[in-house]
């Protein structure tokens, strides 16, 4: 008897197999799926952390806060030296090189002009027991018709990863509003303001503590000044980057400590205090570009709200397309460097924007 052979095609039917298109479709729909599973995956992971710490020890208010970057020599990010300086000394001797500012005295600084922010409905209990839990979710009427800017309200400066926060603060106006709507104990609607202006244009320093929510995010102040360049100048405009058109940029004043002059909130004692201490002790929050998911999860912590409120996506990047605002679609080109730009961002770009690269590294504190 002959043995019972089998003849199994490894080719699919025509019908089964899928087109090109579909499966570039299939493919991208993988690609964002995996995405979104990474971003939960490290949200549930950090939850877990943070229960781990609140059992063995209960979480205060002052606890919540961003872990803070070293200064170190291989930092050059946070390093704020000038270059050096040859000193000849009276006898003649050999010139030495002195640097007018250290590494120490740099980090002091910092470590000064930094804190940890509390908790909002702990920080208003203090001045008020009758605090509500959310007492920056304000009616819009409410909002507009006060000499004291109410809501939760936004500062959302150029190229510091500002749409990705005005779409959380949506988010958080939206899902706070459905919530409280819900239990019939707040308006319809919180009031947000998302925009771009600056705070002293808001007149965001005379705002009502106990019912406004303030934050805003900064951004590796050098990285921001490129992305800014490179957006607006040469993909908006469809031009061509050079090294020399480059170098104009960052040494230009019109551009210099532009997050700490967009996010200073005037004050009398303005000649007793720097911008950084009016931001980071007027702020109810700031946030960090380079560490935008740990920024979100200790903003949900801080404003009391869940963390499905932050979750989402980044916008404008590089090598992307942008047509936001009715206008025409373009391509978003990378931004480079040469060894002469990284040279100078090093040295003369950070000395001239010392305020901005206080106030990058006292908010990671």
């Amino acid at each position: 008897m002959e043995p019972c052979t089998m003849n199994v095609s490894t080719t699919a039917p025509l019908s089964n197999r899928r087109s090109p298109a579909k499966a570039r479709s299939s493919s991208s729909s993988h690609l964002c799926t995996r995405k979104a599973l990474k971003f939960v995956s490290y949200i549930i992971l950090y939850i877990g952390f943070l229960l781990y710490i609140d059992n063995q020890n209960p979480l205060n208010a002052s606890d919540v806060t961003v872990t803070p970057l070293k200064a170190s020599k291989d930092e050059k990010n946070i390093i704020l030296l000038r270059r050096p300086q040859l000193v000849v000394g009276d006898d003649g001797e050999e010139p030495q090189a002195a640097y007018e500012t250290t590494v120490d005295d740099i980090s002091m600084e910092i470590e000064q002009k930094s804190r940890a922010f509390p908790i909002w409905i702990d920080k208003r209990r203090a001045v008020d027991s009758n605090s509500r839990p959310y007492g920056w979710c304000v009616s819009e009427d409410l909002a507009s018709n006060d000499e004291s800017p109410k809501g939760l309200l936004f500062v959302k400066s150029k190229k510091s990863g500002s749409s990705t926060g005005a779409g959380v603060t949506l988010r958080i106006r939206d899902g706070l509003s459905r919530r409280l709507t819900l239990n019939e104990t707040a308006p319809a609607n919180c009031f947000a303001h998302y925009n771009h202006a600056t705070a002293r244009e808001l007149r965001f320093e005379q705002r009502d503590p106990s019912q406004s929510f303030l934050w805003s995010i900064v951004r590796e102040p050098a990285q921001r000044t490129l992305s800014n360049y490179f957006y607006f100048s040469i993909s908006r405009q469809n031009h061509t980057a050079t090294e020399d058109g480059i170098m104009a940029v960052l040494k230009s004043s019109k551009g210099q400590n532009y997050q700490s002059k967009y996010l200073d909130l005037p004050s009398q004692n303005e000649q007793l205090s720097s911008s950084t201490e009016r931001i980071i002790y007027g702020y109810d929050f700031v946030a960090v570009n380079e560490r935008m998911q740990e920024s979100l999860v200790v903003l949900a912590m801080l404003a009391q709200i869940p963390l499905t409120d932050v979750v989402v996506f980044s916008s404008k990047i590089a090598g992307g397309y942008d047509g936001g605002n009715g206008r025409s679609c373009v391509k978003l080109r990378k931004k480079w460097t040469t060894p002469k730009i990284d040279e100078y961002i090093h040295g003369d770009y950070q000395s001239a924007n010392k305020d901005d690269y206080l106030l990058y590294n006292a908010a990671q504190r």
